[in-house]
C-alpha cells in the first residue's frame, strides 16, 4: 500500500460544477467536524461562474488538506471518479457541492467502521428547507449486515440510492473496482446496487450527519427532465441483465421504477410519448415487491399510464408537505 494512504484517514470527494453559492459553506461544515487526518478534494467540473475562484481561495486558507483539480465538464459521475483516483484516504465520503455535512456524530461513525472493519456505513439523509431542517429518512435501529446484503437492501422501505451519506472503505472499492457510469443523471442508483451486490458488511444507523440542501436551481436532483426517465430505465436494462440476484434486483427496481412516475407526471406530451414503451416494458417489476407497488400495478392496467402517474405524482407532493 501507497505510505502516503496511512496519514490520510478520510477523503472528502466534492463535486463542484457552477456552485459559487454554495460551495465555501459546504467546505467549511466539514472542516467544523474537526476530525484528524482528512483531504478535501474540489473537482471544478468545467463551472462557468466563480466556483474555481472560491475553490483556490478556500484551498490557499487551508493548504494542507484542500486539493483543488479543474477538468472538463462531465458531470456527477466524471468528477467523482476523477475525484476518487486523486484521493488517499482509508475512507471516502461524497459529498455534493451544495450540501453540507452536520451535527458531532460523523467522528462516532468513523469510530464504528474501524472498530467493526466496516465496508460502507449507511446513514440517514436530513433535508435543509427554508433554513429549517427534517428528516427524511427513518431508520430505527443501528445494525451490522455481515451476509445477505442486497436481500437485506431490497426489502427497505426506500432504496438508499444515494451515494452521498455513507462512508466507504477504500480497500472494498478498490477490490471491486467500483467507480460510477459516467454520462447519466441516475449513476448513483447503478453505483450503490453495484456496491451492494458485492455483499460488503455494512452498518444501517440511524445517525443523521449528511444534509440535502432541497430546491437549488441548479442542482442535478431538482432539475425534471425527461433524461431522469431514460437514464433509469437504462440502469432497469442493464441490472437486470447482468446482475445475478434476481429476486433482490427486481425489487430494488421496482422501486425505482415507481418513482418514474412522479417525473413522467412533469413531462412535456413528446417525451411522454416516446416513454411509454419503456413504462409497457418494465410495468411487470410493480408484481415484484410489497402490496403499495401491487396496487400501483392494478391502477397503471385500469387506468392508464397518465392518470396513473397523475394520482402518483399527487400522493408523493401530499406525502413531501407533511415532513
Amino acid at each position: 500500500m501507497n505510505p502516503k494512504i496511512n496519514n490520510i484517514n478520510i477523503s472528502y470527494i466534492v463535486p463542484a460544477f457552477n456552485c459559487e453559492k454554495y460551495l465555501y459553506d459546504c467546505v467549511d461544515s466539514i472542516i467544523k467536524q474537526k476530525l484528524k487526518s482528512i483531504e478535501i478534494i474540489i473537482i471544478n467540473d468545467g463551472s462557468t461562474d466563480n466556483t474555481l475562484k472560491i475553490a483556490e481561495m478556500i484551498q490557499e486558507k487551508y493548504p494542507s488538506i484542500i486539493r483543488v483539480f479543474s477538468k472538463k465538464n462531465g458531470g456527477a459521475a466524471s468528477a467523482r471518479n476523477y475525484g476518487l483516483k486523486k484521493s488517499l484516504g482509508k475512507y471516502v465520503i461524497f459529498i455534493d457541492s451544495d450540501d453540507l455535512i452536520f451535527g458531532n456524530s460523523l467522528n462516532k461513525c468513523i469510530e464504528i467502521m474501524e472498530q467493526k472493519n466496516i465496508d460502507i456505513f449507511l446513514s440517514d439523509i436530513s433535508l435543509l428547507v427554508n433554513d429549517k431542517i427534517k428528516r427524511n429518512e427513518h431508520n430505527s435501529r443501528n445494525i451490522l449486515i455481515s451476509s445477505n446484503v442486497l436481500e437485506y437492501i431490497s426489502y427497505l422501505p426506500k432504496f438508499p440510492g444515494s451515494c452521498c451519506s455513507k462512508i466507504f472503505s477504500r480497500e472494498y472499492l478498490n477490490k471491486y473496482n467500483l467507480y460510477f457510469i459516467e454520462g447519466i443523471v441516475n449513476e448513483d442508483i447503478d453505483y450503490m446496487i453495484n456496491c451492494f451486490t458485492n455483499n460488503p458488511i455494512i452498518y444501517h444507523s440511524n445517525i443523521s450527519w449528511y444534509l440535502y440542501r432541497q430546491n437549488v436551481t441548479n442542482s442535478v436532483t431538482n432539475t425534471i427532465h425527461s433524461r431522469n426517465c431514460f437514464d433509469m430505465f437504462e440502469v432497469i436494462e442493464k441490472n437486470l441483465k447482468t446482475n445475478k440476484n434476481k429476486e433482490e434486483i427486481n425489487r430494488i427496481l421496482c422501486y425505482e421504477y415507481t418513482t418514474l412516475f412522479y417525473y413522467y407526471n412533469r413531462l412535456e406530451k413528446k417525451d411522454k410519448i416516446a416513454l411509454r414503451k419503456y413504462f409497457r416494458k418494465y410495468k411487470y417489476l410493480l408484481k415484484k415487491r410489497f402490496l403499495r407497488e401491487n396496487i400501483i400495478f392494478y391502477i397503471y392496467s385500469l387506468l392508464g399510464l397518465n392518470i396513473s402517474a397523475h394520482l402518483i405524482s399527487a400522493f408523493y407532493k401530499l406525502k413531501r408537505s407533511k415532513k
